[in-house]
């Protein structure tokens, strides 16, 4: 946010200007190009870590998102992806009320959001692994045959989305680390990010720097070797 005007009747937010638009619409439109292009897989993993890094710096500041999917990060003109859309968005120790439970996006919510409305950092962790599929997938929606009012048992019975084709088995790994069914047993986004920058390192096929593509900033991530 740059800036706020406190008009009385319809307050302003001033955002920064996404040109690129939402990354779902990017993963969708972009698909053959990552497909066919040896690079593709490189910029998909780039887009994963910085969409876990941004979401790791709102779980620091007590923030749960509740509505994480591709639909809401959005692109700059340079790909830097920024994550959007805090319309459900709580405070972590706030009840969520169940009079809202239409809100919920059935197919990217945690498993004991579902039964108990139970919300947590640790649910946007499981979010955050359907969003991995998203990006993997290039767009596909998640359980596409599986009608939202069966998702709770499907999920209940140990059911979890397929490997994308696109989909390094590392990144897949980390992905059902997320839908565990036990919130304590699944990684936080700390932990998320490692591993993405170990999948980079391996997908760029040599250690050292590697460059991320449409960075507006210099990021640099400490690894065994030195830095990435």
């Amino acid at each position: 946010m740059y800036g706020f005007v406190p008009l009385k009747f319809q307050p302003l937010m001033v955002l920064e200007l996404c040109t690129m638009g939402d990354l779902l619409h990017y993963l969708v439109d972009n698909e053959l190009q990552f497909k066919e292009n040896n690079q593709g897989l490189k910029e998909l993993t780039s887009l994963a870590w910085q969409v876990a890094d941004g979401v790791s710096y709102i779980a620091s500041k007590d923030i749960i998102h509740r509505d994480l999917a591709a639909r809401n990060v959005l692109l700059t003109k340079t790909r830097v992806a920024k994550i959007a859309d805090f319309g459900l968005a709580i405070r972590s120790n706030e009840s969520f009320n169940a009079m809202q439970r239409g809100l919920i996006p059935i197919k990217w919510t945690a498993i004991e959001a579902l039964k108990e409305n139970s919300f947590s950092v640790k649910s946007d962790v499981w979010s955050m692994g359907v969003v991995l599929y998203e990006i993997y997938s290039c767009g596909q929606i998640p359980y596409k045959n599986i009608p939202s009012i069966e998702l709770q048992m499907h999920l209940l019975n140990g059911n979890r989305l397929e490997k994308p084709e696109m989909c390094p088995d590392e990144i897949y790994l980390i992905m059902c680390q997320c839908w565990n069914r036990i919130p304590k047993e699944r990684p936080d986004f700390e932990n998320v990010k490692n591993e993405l920058t170990k999948v980079m390192l391996n997908v760029a096929n040599y250690y050292g720097y590697l460059d991320v593509p449409g960075s507006d900033t210099v990021e640099y991530v400490e690894t065994e070797t030195g830095k990435l």
